[in-house]
């Protein structure tokens, strides 16, 4: 790959210097623009930014045999296996806020949570009376997700074209799963033919434009190879408008403790000043570390209605 040196500013005397990778070969994975920028690495891979769009996203992208390998033991990579009773409360209180956003006449026909993990917001969407499905890659969520809902509900696999009939599901939800996708306009195409007219889409991804983004910079939490690609509100819901009627764009809230968000930080980060959190957050007493709260991490919430 070419380099070239732009000089940026000039400040106390001292001259910063930044390498610029020449990106002209390569296209925004949204809008197809040429006009691209790198910020900073990831890992091993450039993250570039499109001056149209804003979208972010990984260049080059991680192929499939290594993004298959890190899902083989995602949860054990992150440290939370342990932490399994508590992160699923966590999760369900998530998800009921989540579902709590849907329209209360919606029909409680089908639903899809693509991404379902360990089934806490099937688990949800059944007790709300919803014939409930999912898809799930990861080996120990799907032999989980099997075991408590069937093996004809659980889709071991990437989501496909064909793998659903057309106008199948009531409601489908993405909760951080878009900023896995390779090619993010084709799989909106392809959910949106999946759910009824008037059916609702529900998405949880990280928003480039939040607090979280601004002060932690290319230390923000979300910036990890298994996430392809990062939008905000404003190119998520263009590149939804045509398809969808948005509903609801807002921040996402999570429930968190701080014994998960140190295994998160203990999982993914090697920065001594982020990793000295950690040792911080082990100091504290037991009841502190296990207390669950809420808390916007950098996520936007998106609730959208199939155009009829």
């Amino acid at each position: 790959m070419k380099l070239s040196v732009n000089l940026l500013h000039q400040c106390s005397g001292r001259v910063r210097l930044v390498l610029m990778a020449d990106v002209e070969s390569k296209k925004c994975l949204l809008c197809g623009s040429v006009n691209l920028q790198r910020l900073f690495p990831v890992e091993k891979f450039n993250l570039l930014q499109c001056r149209v769009c804003e979208l972010q996203f990984l260049d080059p992208l991680p192929d499939k045999k290594s993004l298959d390998l890190l899902y083989e033991n995602y949860y054990s990579n992150w440290g939370i296996d342990r932490l399994a009773e508590e992160v699923s409360f966590m999760k369900k209180r998530t998800f009921r806020n989540y579902l709590g956003r849907l329209p209360l006449q919606t029909v409680r026909g089908a639903f899809l949570d693509v991404g379902c993990a360990t089934g806490e917001m099937l688990a949800l969407a059944r007790e709300m009376g919803y014939d409930v499905y999912g898809v799930e890659v990861s080996p120990q969520g799907i032999q989980l997700c099997r075991q408590l809902y069937g093996e004809n509900k659980i889709m071991g696999k990437s989501l496909d074209h064909g793998d659903f009939p057309a106008d199948f599901f009531d409601v489908i939800t993405l909760s951080d799963v878009l900023e896995h996708m390779p090619d993010p306009p084709g799989f909106i195409d392809m959910i949106e033919k999946m759910l009824k007219p008037l059916g609702l889409l529900m998405i949880v991804t990280p928003d480039t434009l939040s607090w979280t983004n601004r002060i932690m910079g290319r230390y923000w939490p979300h910036y990890k190879v298994e996430h392809l690609c990062y939008f905000n509100r404003y190119n998520l819901s263009k590149m939804c408008l045509s398809r969808f009627r948005p509903l609801v764009v807002d921040r996402a809230y999570k429930t968190l403790t701080l014994n998960y968000i140190s295994s998160i930080i203990h999982g993914y980060h090697r920065n001594r000043a982020v990793r000295a959190v950690v040792r911080l957050i082990q100091c504290l007493p037991k009841s502190w570390r296990s207390h669950p709260f809420n808390l916007n991490i950098g996520e936007m919430f998106m609730l959208l209605e199939r155009r009829p």
